[in-house]
């Protein structure tokens, strides 16, 4: 009796300890459940996050007037919105799949284009660094332009992209050249300024110093240009003065250069050129500026003359001041001898010109 007691006992206690672990093992299997079910509604919930987001981008993408592109590791177009399509002339459907070097980049700059993509793959991509730089593109006509690109690189679903926004610069580098030009350049003529001539200038003397060569200066003014504008009109003035650059331009050196000093003065710098050779190409001028018809009003034919000084370096001075300086003063004996004439500086102070 006692024995049977005991065996029922066992496997009553056994029964419970199975019923104890199964409950158990209920319990897990709940709690995993619970897990899953909660895993699965957060992958629901970062699912719609993302959707949320795309659409999201997509919506500023097709808003925003920077053109937008996203490019694979291989970099081939991905996506491409309406702005990138107004910017360069190519549609969505034109470019997709498509490799952005060979379909933008001049060819002669594609190689290192390439290069230089693979390498911020393989090196800044990984740590999610982005670039900023200025290069040209060719739009679907053909033409040539500069854009303004920026590139960050993410990771997404399927791996490694970049998305890059731009917008076209090339009005604003015309811009940023023409004001340049301005700076160092006269507006009418399209010769160098007093700050163009003195940058210029700056360079040829140390070179002249450094290698023992002479440089010429000439000092030109025309002739009565006041009486011109008083009688015709500042217009017809303005006409004068761009018809004597044009005349200095055609008779000097594809070396040699000019610049609008003043009002009516033009200077000529001639580089490695000796007195009598400055002095050649200053009566080359005057006598063709004598010659030359410069303008017409109402049908009647307006002429000029020019006097011009010629200064040397070093002879007569060692920086542009002292050099004008000393053209300055052969130029007014040179008006002193009546006009139309060309004065050197030279140890008898001797004056040339005045008649043809």
């Amino acid at each position: 009796m006692h024995t049977l007691t005991t065996e029922i006992q066992e496997r009553v206690s056994k029964i419970l300890r199975e019923n104890k672990l199964l409950e158990e093992s209920l319990r897990q299997s709940i709690r995993l459940g619970k897990l899953r079910e909660k895993a699965l509604n957060n992958l629901i919930n970062v699912e719609r996050q993302l959707k949320k987001s795309e659409a999201r981008f997509k919506s500023i993408a097709m808003a925003t007037r920077e053109g937008i592109i996203i490019v694979d590791r291989e970099a081939r177009i991905l996506f491409w919105n309406p702005a990138a399509e107004k910017i360069l002339g190519y549609t969505a459907a034109d470019v997709t799949d498509r490799n952005i070097h060979e379909l933008l980049v001049p060819e002669r700059l594609r190689s290192n284009a390439n290069e230089h993509f693979y390498r911020f793959v393989k090196e800044y991509g990984k740590e999610f660094e982005s670039w900023t730089k200025h290069f040209p593109a060719v739009r679907k006509n053909g033409e040539e332009t500069i854009l303004e690109l920026t590139v960050s690189p993410f990771e997404s679903l399927n791996g490694w992209q970049a998305l890059g926004s731009f917008r076209d610069i090339a009005h604003q580098k015309l811009e940023e050249e023409r004001l340049k030009f301005l700076a160092s350049h006269d507006p009418m003529t399209g010769l160098y300024n007093r700050r163009g001539l003195s940058e210029r200038f700056g360079q040829d003397l140390k070179r002249a110093k450094r290698y023992k060569h002479s440089i010429a200066l000439l000092l030109l003014d025309v002739d009565k240009l006041k009486k011109i504008n008083d009688t015709f009109g500042h217009h017809i003035g303005d006409e004068v003065l761009h018809k004597i650059s044009e005349i200095i331009e055609y008779t000097v050196r594809d070396v040699d250069y000019v610049s609008r000093f003043g009002g009516d003065e033009f200077i000529v710098v001639l580089g490695e050129t000796q007195l009598d050779q400055a002095t050649t190409t200053a009566e080359r001028i005057r006598k063709r500026a004598a010659k030359e018809i410069h303008c017409v009003d109402n049908g009647q034919e307006i002429s000029a003359t020019v006097s011009i000084g010629v200064s040397m370096f070093p002879d007569q001075g060692h920086d542009l001041d002292s050099l004008i300086e000393a053209a300055d003063s052969a130029l007014y004996k040179a008006k002193e001898k009546g006009r139309n004439a060309v004065s050197r500086v030279t140890g008898e102070d001797e004056a040339q010109g005045g008649s043809d």
